[in-house]
């Protein structure tokens, strides 16, 4: 991020690379939410965050956060107040799973499964998709990947 805030980018934004449900319609919206706002954060659903966008980058801004806990989002929350930034609502970005564990996977692939199940989408899903330039269900592939991973280390756990 320091790195972009020199080159002169006014708008940065950082994501987690384990998050399959995040889209780039999300980071958009993250971005445009720093126009009344100077961070966003995509809250996961283990108490961490997926995102986080910036209009600028304050030093003290990762101070002090007890990292992989269930407290990072309130904690960084907390810092980006305390320096002064204005936060944009939690609720502004949807609440999504990062895949941290082999239990997180399943928990994942049964959420899609339920969801995704049936062949068609809602609407404003198959909008996204095509916002992003998706053509097929972008989970299909990933839901395959998640089942074999599960089989395979169910597998060697017994």
């Amino acid at each position: 991020m320091q790195h972009a805030f020199a080159a002169g980018h006014r708008r940065v934004a950082i994501v987690g690379t384990d998050v399959p449900d995040l889209t780039a319609h999300i980071v958009l919206q993250a971005l445009r939410a720093l126009d009344g706002h100077q961070a966003v954060f995509g809250p996961a659903a283990d108490g961490g965050y997926y995102l986080l966008a910036l209009s600028s980058l304050p030093q003290a801004l990762f101070e002090d956060i007890e990292w992989s806990t269930a407290t990072v989002l309130a904690a960084s929350v907390a810092n980006a107040q305390r320096v002064g930034l204005s936060v944009a609502p939690l609720g502004t970005l949807p609440k999504l799973l990062d895949i941290d564990t082999l239990a997180d996977l399943q928990r994942w692939l049964a959420l899609q499964q339920q969801q995704h199940g049936h062949q068609q989408q809602p609407e404003e899903q198959q909008q996204r998709q095509q916002e992003a330039g998706l053509r097929e269900p972008k989970h299909s592939m990933l839901q395959q990947l998640a089942q074999q991973i599960v089989q395979q280390t169910s597998q060697s756990l017994n």
